[in-house]
């Protein structure tokens, strides 16, 4: 049996829907996998390189019917890592600013930010002032980041 065969095999139609469910092994995130090229895969990336005929590795592919499980390949569509980051943003899926478990900085401490750098203050004395780097100081002067602040 070929990898097609075999991939599909391993498949069941959704009878509630239009998704292809994996009905093999499963990870702890409910993403099917798939040994596929000497490698255990994620069986959505492997269903999307068998549709499409091109290598995916590295790159994130979403599923439009939020359903891990589905493994049809008219549900999946290729994101760059800044395309998903967008939209995850958009669709509120990513924690912006103060949300952002790992941000250090609060909307006071950008506006500060903002209000030093615009009363002349070099971007390495904010820098040091508020323990970022010169580069943060740059991106939020410049609204590159924490653009919805004014």
């Amino acid at each position: 049996m070929g990898d097609h065969e075999r991939f599909w095999s391993k498949t069941q139609s959704d009878p509630e829907g239009d998704c292809i469910l994996w009905k093999a092994k499963r990870n702890r995130d409910g993403y099917g996998v798939f040994r596929w090229l000497g490698k255990i895969r994620l069986a959505h990336h492997a269903a999307y390189e068998l549709e499409h005929g091109k290598s995916v590795e590295g790159l994130p592919i979403i599923h439009s019917c939020k359903n891990r499980a589905c493994v049809n390949p008219n549900h999946l569509q290729l994101f760059t890592e800044a395309e998903l980051h967008t939209l995850q943003i958009k669709v509120g899926e990513q924690n912006q600013g103060e949300q952002n478990p790992h941000s250090r900085l609060s909307v006071e401490k950008v506006r500060q930010i903002r209000k030093e750098a615009a009363n002349g203050v070099k971007f390495v004395q904010i820098a040091r002032n508020h323990d970022i780097g010169q580069t943060t100081v740059s991106r939020i002067v410049h609204r590159k980041i924490w653009k919805g602040i004014t």
